[in-house]
């Protein structure tokens, strides 16, 4: 964590443990009592009351938290936005470090217990390794965190097979599977939508079978992703019927 410039970089090691790379980066919001120094990830919960309810939260020492921005109650659609819009800038008065719900949930699942956390003063002038990312801002008339992965955020992009599209694919037919998915977003267009598409599985339409294909879509605005397989059919080869000519009689004359 970098406090002259309210960022969190996340290092990945390679396989050796010598070499890291900066992986992720997230723009936080530090309390005045956060000091400087090394620590370790210890407990994590869902949910925790400190100055206000927070989601995702990781304990990194006595009464110290990576948390989610605030929440006026212990339900997701109570995002105080004041708080949501703070992250990165101003300062909370006490010793946590507040993220946006997707990072949070990101440490939250994915640091394990010990990790290390080491937190620098830093300086204005340090360049970083990743750029960090364009906020998200909230729509007025929903409370929840953008950016939470929840699967119940009604900010999450949408991923559905189209009414018209078949599960059952025709003997040597081709076959794509980003024109039979519908995708939406509040924030992103479908085009940004389909290009961040990943594909786990193939459908080979020569071979008559069951498929499974996994479809993963995320919003670059928001980061939150949606996954869904699909199950096709491929029919059997058709079988080739042909009609036997039968060759004209020869008349012969004398």
């Amino acid at each position: 964590v970098n406090m002259a410039k309210n960022v969190m970089v996340v290092y990945r090691y390679d396989a050796d443990k010598k070499n890291k790379t900066a992986y992720k980066i997230f723009p936080c919001t530090l309390g005045e009592n956060v000091k400087k120094g090394k620590y370790k990830t210890e407990k994590s919960y869902s949910w925790v009351k400190n100055n206000g309810w927070h989601r995702y939260n990781t304990l990194y020492t006595y009464s110290a938290w990576i948390q989610s921005a605030e929440y006026s109650d212990r339900y997701p659609d109570t995002l105080v936005k004041k708080s949501y819009n703070s992250v990165g800038k101003n300062k909370k008065v006490d010793k946590s470090i507040i993220l946006y719900a997707s990072d949070a949930a990101w440490v939250y699942n994915n640091c394990k217990y010990k990790t290390v956390l080491e937190i620098v003063k830093g300086s204005k002038k340090d360049q970083l390794p990743l750029q960090v990312g364009k906020k998200t801002e909230t729509n007025k008339y929903c409370g929840w965190d953008p950016t939470d992965p929840d699967s119940r955020n009604p900010y999450r992009p949408k991923l559905t097979l189209k009414k018209k599209a078949t599960k059952t694919i025709a003997y040597g037919s081709a076959f794509n599977i980003k024109n039979m998915v519908n995708v939406s977003s509040s924030y992103a267009s479908s085009d940004a939508l389909l290009k961040s598409m990943k594909v786990k599985g193939k459908v080979n339409t020569k071979k008559a079978g069951t498929y499974k294909v996994q479809c993963t879509i995320t919003d670059p605005y928001t980061a939150v992703s949606v996954t869904k397989t699909f199950t096709f059919k491929v029919g059997k080869k058709p079988k080739q019927t042909t009609t036997e000519r039968k060759a004209p009689t020869e008349l012969t004359t004398e």
